[in-house]
């Protein structure tokens, strides 16, 4: 058996790596072809799965969300590498099933190649953006069944005439760990930082460290942790901030040698022991906020982390998620200082939904 597995976005990737650990366990000799439509896969490279389309960025970042963004990535070559990508997809053979796992243009993207498709749609829910008529078309002649992330989507899905199934949100999976990212033995609080995972995370965490820098002086028994993701390279951050970094300690220290940000790649122990999260980022900041932890969010420097964005994100995981509707210093910090003297530190549950584990399990019996 070979699987096809179509995925558009870094968060995305993440999902599929989780279906993929499902199948790997329920039948480890499955041939596995990852075909990411944004960004790099580097979700699958780290798990030793090598992508099968290398993407160039685009200036959306693949986060299209207004008209004008569309054009400008048109200007940089987005219908010729789409046609690359239709080439790809449809040049794969003798694969049982294909999984897309995003919107609905990854659905269409994943139709070329011609085997039954299953389909997640990561990108929309009723909570906040329910599927449009023509999207509810598509989804009707493209999916053999989809597997919404919530179930007031799965049984508007189901209302509309849909084959869908809510078996839990993948993203979910397997969130919760005891490891430690930082030693703490005196329980002072913990502020984590997720500064999204497209370019615009470099303005994003050039703006965190200031605010850590002014938090430090009022609360300075505070610990300071960011979750780096892959895609933003540490060297340009010390250029453009100013600060040293440590690659032994892993510490970035300010230039009055005053305020220590620890930077680690391990997303799911920082968020598992961070007090709360200063956050501009998609999947991370939901995957947070699944914990139990307070997120707090402003108003970022690209379309990922837009106002319109967090009020989506809010409306999908309730008021856990603090949106501060003005840039302003003064009133973030005001917040964040709120939470510091909470200092209390949830213990997410440790039960694991494992919804990749059922939706894997409905899929191989359906074919």
């Amino acid at each position: 058996m070979s699987i096809l597995i179509v995925s558009n976005g870094h968060g995305e990737d993440t999902i599929a790596m989780n279906l993929i650990h499902a199948i790997q366990k329920k039948n480890p000799h499955t041939a596995i072809m990852a075909c990411p439509l944004v960004g790099e896969g580097t979700a699958y490279s780290n798990n030793q799965i090598k992508p099968i389309l290398k993407n160039p960025t685009f200036p959306s970042g693949g986060f299209i969300r207004s008209i004008k963004d569309l054009i400008i990535d048109i200007k940089a070559g987005l219908i010729n590498h789409i046609r690359s990508q239709i080439k790809t997809i449809k040049a794969i053979q003798d694969n049982t099933i294909t999984i897309a796992v995003g919107d609905v243009f990854c659905l269409w993207l994943a139709s070329f190649n011609k085997t039954p498709t299953f389909f997640l749609p990561t990108a929309k829910s009723d909570h906040f953006m329910p599927h449009s008529m023509i999207e509810r078309y598509l989804i009707r002649k493209l999916a053999k069944h989809s597997f919404p992330r919530d179930k007031q989507t799965a049984d508007s899905f189901i209302q509309h005439k849909l084959p869908a199934s809510f078996f839990g949100n993948p993203m979910m999976d397997s969130l919760h760990t005891t490891k430690k990212i930082i030693e703490n033995p005196n329980n002072l609080p913990i502020i984590g930082l997720l500064p999204g995972s497209r370019k615009e995370g470099y303005a994003n965490l050039n703006y965190m460290i200031q605010l850590c820098e002014q938090c430090h002086k009022n609360n300075p028994q505070t610990i300071f942790a960011c979750a780096l993701p892959h895609t933003l390279d540490i060297q340009i951050i010390v250029q453009e901030t100013q600060w040293a970094y440590d690659p032994q300690s892993k510490y970035l220290t300010s230039p009055n040698n005053s305020c220590h940000i620890y930077i680690t790649p391990h997303f799911k122990e920082l968020i598992n022991q961070a007090t709360c999260i200063i956050g501009l980022a998609g999947t991370a900041n939901e995957q947070a906020l699944h914990l139990g932890k307070t997120v707090i969010c402003f108003e970022g420097f690209g379309p990922q982390s837009s106002l319109k964005r967090f009020k989506e994100q809010q409306q999908l995981m309730g008021n856990k998620l603090i949106i501060c509707h003005h840039k302003i210093p003064k009133e973030i910090l005001k917040i964040l200082t709120l939470e510091i003297k909470k200092t209390t530190i949830i213990s997410p549950s440790s039960s694991n939904i494992n919804a990749s584990k059922k939706i894997i399990d409905y899929m191989l019996k359906a074919v």
